[in-house]
């Protein structure tokens, strides 16, 4: 089966979607909620980790497409690129925290609907793998992220408490981070994190939510807007089915930054 072009993409979401279906009634909701102190395109990429994380990647075409829709007359071919570009490093990112099975549904729903949309851009991952200085390159980064979401107590923490798996440590320092989440090559700092944060919180784990809340703020996110990001990753979660009594509270950090 051929893809369809942009084009015909395009007018078929403009001609089929309508919202009174559910999806695209998460979709606004979460866009209408997101903090406005935020970059426009900032809501989609919340959205986005948070479907992965919650066994929702097969929505990411849908995702695609309301975006696209959501231009209107905007749409440029270099638009509906960087929204290619920006899904598809979600799924680069997201994969080390939410597992590849996940990663594999968004993409094959993504890949779906992208047509000659499709960014096909490489990233430098295989060149740092196969560089001289290329272990030394990707834990560098992982240092220099670490810096700016963690205070130096919390990132000695995180060391010491793995500190008795050297697997799991080199894995995280490396690989994780060091290949994918310290990757800034497509994301500012700020969005960077707001994709760790949906992936994280969104799968209810305690002591890893509350380090990345508190990353958020270290970011410069103010309470209120950290309470607003938490609000667009609930509505999401819950979409999928998900009960979100329990989960750590963007509060629970606040007075960190008092």
């Amino acid at each position: 089966m051929t893809p369809p072009t942009s084009q015909e993409a395009t007018l078929g979401v403009r001609s089929t979607l309508d919202l009174k279906e559910p999806i695209q009634i998460m979709f606004k909701e979460a866009r209408d909620a997101t903090p406005k102190s935020l970059a426009d395109d900032s809501w989609y990429l919340i959205v986005a980790a948070t479907l992965l994380s919650t066994d929702g990647g097969s929505h990411f075409g849908e995702l695609f497409q309301y975006i696209l829709q959501a231009q209107d007359n905007h749409s440029t071919p270099e638009s509906r690129k960087r929204a290619s570009r920006r899904l598809r490093e979600v799924l680069g990112k997201g994969w080390t925290l939410t597992g590849i099975p996940r990663a594999c549904d968004a993409h094959f729903s993504l890949s779906r609907v992208e047509g000659e949309d499709a960014d096909l851009t490489t990233s430098d991952r295989e060149k740092i793998v196969g560089g001289v200085n290329g272990k030394e390159a990707a834990l560098a980064r992982t240092d220099e992220w670490f810096k700016n979401v963690f205070t130096g107590a919390d990132h000695k923490r995180i060391w010491a408490s793995t500190e008795t798996n050297v697997d799991l440590t080199f894995t995280i320092k490396y690989t994780v981070y060091g290949l994918y989440l310290s990757d800034l090559a497509v994301f500012n700092p700020l969005e960077n994190e707001l994709v760790m944060v949906s992936c994280v919180l969104s799968q209810g784990g305690r002591v890893a939510s509350l380090s990345h809340l508190k990353g958020l703020r270290m970011l410069g996110v103010n309470a209120s807007d950290a309470e607003g990001v938490q609000r667009v990753i609930e509505i999401v979660a819950q979409w999928m089915g998900k009960k979100v009594d329990g989960w750590v509270q963007a509060s629970e950090v606040a007075h960190f930054f008092d």
